[in-house]
């Protein structure tokens, strides 16, 4: 499952300022998406920050917010707003908690299932 507090990190630790999110497609049969939002630590407490020793990080356990899955294939989009409401909502989600831009949207095994959004072309130049 996508794992927010890792990939938090490396937005940061790369200055990242976009995003592409591949393989949505994927996640279409499920009906209940499982997304890592913070790591209980071994002390029992927990944190939406990325461990700073390897040491701590093998003793964390993921702590999941469950968003609903669309149960829609996504083959054959050409454009965002086609996305199921609940995909748009995933992808938010995932804006909301990283801070950057989703800027590609992966929906299909082929390199034609891929949706571009706002900004792409600023992005890719």
């Amino acid at each position: 499952w996508l794992d927010l507090v890792g990939l938090r990190y490396a937005v940061r630790l790369n200055g990242l300022t976009s995003l592409a999110l591949t393989k949505l497609d994927v996640l279409s049969p499920f009906g209940e998406l499982p997304v890592c939002v913070r790591y209980r630590l071994r002390d029992g407490t927990e944190t939406s920050e990325f461990p700073a020793h390897q040491s701590d990080f093998h003793h964390c356990e993921p702590v999941y917010e469950v968003l609903p899955g669309w149960g829609e294939e996504l083959n054959g989009l050409e454009d965002v707003s086609q996305l199921p409401e609940r995909a748009r909502s995933y992808v938010q989600f995932v804006e909301r908690a990283l801070g950057v831009e989703v800027c590609l949207i992966g929906t299909g095994a082929d390199r034609e299932h891929v949706l571009s959004r706002r900004g792409v072309e600023a992005v890719l130049s």
